[in-house]
């Protein structure tokens, strides 16, 4: 089997519901951005996560598959993420919450950290993408994509807790 089939040379793709779309069209621009999520996560365990980050990186891999899987397929008959799994995300923040933070933190710290930090920009964006839709039968997954932001920010710095590693405090100059 060829890892290519030429469908896409006229710039059209398929979604998920069998429908050709132009691979300029919102609905691409939204799962790319949740592919490009997933990939900064894997990234983020390639760069030597702690083994529980790691993990807690997996679990929420496995997520972004299914959100990627709702948002490609316009017509499906059942969603892949659910209020229950919003749920869950906040539950594993709760176990991670940082101290509080008497300043914004710069993304920084292990190579780890600064990649969560990078997903939880993707993360923003996919949701915003996802939001633009207006597809009110996704109105679950934008709401689970801004708790895994806040997940994704919580994780930087427990990776960095982990390590021993300071955050950066922004400091003002004017």
């Amino acid at each position: 089997m060829k890892l290519y089939t030429r469908t896409g040379d006229s710039g059209q793709t398929s979604l998920a519901s069998g429908e050709r779309t132009s691979k300029a069209s919102p609905r691409i621009a939204a799962y790319g951005a949740l592919d490009e999520l997933n990939s900064h996560l894997g990234l983020a365990v390639a760069l030597g996560a702690s083994p529980e980050v790691a993990e807690r990186i997996r679990v929420l891999q496995d997520k972004v598959f299914r959100v990627s899987c709702d948002v490609s397929n316009p017509m499906r008959k059942a969603d892949f993420i659910t209020d229950i799994d919003t749920a869950e995300i906040e539950r594993a923040l709760d176990t991670i919450v940082p101290p509080p933070l008497k300043a914004f933190v710069l993304p920084s710290g292990a190579p780890a950290a600064a990649a969560l930090h990078v997903a939880r920009t993707v993360c923003r964006r996919a949701e915003t993408l996802v939001v633009a839709l207006d597809d009110e039968t996704l109105v679950c997954v934008a709401r689970f994509l801004n708790r895994v932001s806040d997940y994704l920010f919580a994780l930087a710095l427990y990776q960095n807790r982990l390590l021993g590693i300071a955050e950066t405090e922004w400091q003002y100059k004017a």
